[in-house]
């Protein structure tokens, strides 16, 4: 299948967070990798994260998206590749996304459409300048006192986790059914973060009837598969991009 554009939304892993790892922490940072991966939330002290964001302002953001797995099977495949994955996105944010740029730049375009499904905490959070809007996989931000805030609480602190799936995935799965019905081809991955012992998030209960087998591959007896902050590293987004350059070259997506 002859494709004029790839277009690929989802959350961290696409957004390529951690890639640039270097920018921010120092050799010495760096080679403490144990002890970062297992307590970046303490590590990353307030001033180092206004660092992060000096660096988010100036273009850290897209020096990442050119390392991340989207723009190396555009490299491989030769098909432009548009991505607007962002860091910490919730699910309903990835599918209106999603729908938004379909109707407005695809009009005539034969597109494939990857999406990212992020972790089932990827509960909606509104009005994030930057898009990373999931109150549930930010749980340390600091947002405005308001009616939405206290609904996105109340679901983090009191919903079971059979309702928080339930609330994540219609989102995923609306955008599922939009694109089938308008006979858009659409590719739907794990993209779960990895876990502080080098395994992957897979083992979260999948999402039935449209999620596709195809994930991240890691080998936990390597020293480094993961960046500090618990994203993949560069070699896995590689393995990753060229599975799924074989799969469009042989007609499979």
């Amino acid at each position: 299948m002859s494709y004029d554009l790839i277009y690929v939304n989802g959350a961290s892993y696409e957004a390529g967070a951690g890639l640039c790892q270097h920018e921010y922490l120092t050799d010495v940072e760096l080679q403490k990798y144990p002890e970062w991966l297992t307590n970046f939330p303490k590590i990353m002290t307030e001033e180092k994260m206004k660092e992060l964001w000096n660096l988010y302002d100036n273009g850290l953001e897209e020096r990442e998206r050119q390392r991340a797995w989207p723009a190396h099977l555009s490299r491989i495949t030769g098909i432009p590749v548009q991505n607007e994955a962002v860091a910490g996105a919730a699910a309903s944010t990835t599918a209106i996304k999603t729908l938004e740029t379909n109707m407005k730049q695809h009009k005539g375009k034969k597109v494939l459409y990857i999406i990212g499904v992020c972790p089932n905490q990827g509960i909606w959070w509104p009005g994030s300048e930057r898009g990373n809007d999931s109150i549930l996989l930010n749980p340390y931000r600091k947002f405005p006192n308001t009616f939405e805030r206290f609904i996105a609480e109340h679901i983090r602190d009191n919903a079971s986790r059979e309702q928080v799936e339930h609330l994540y995935n219609i989102s995923f799965k609306g955008l599922y059914v939009y694109l089938k019905e308008r006979k858009r081809d659409c590719y739907f991955i794990h993209a779960d973060f990895g876990l502080a012992d080098g395994s992957s998030g897979r083992a979260r209960r999948p999402i039935t009837g449209y999620l596709d087998e195809i994930a991240p591959n890691i080998d936990p007896t390597k020293d480094k598969v993961l960046t500090v902050c618990g994203h993949y590293t560069e070699d896995v987004h590689i393995e990753l991009a060229e599975r799924i350059a074989k799969k469009i070259e042989s007609g499979e997506i």
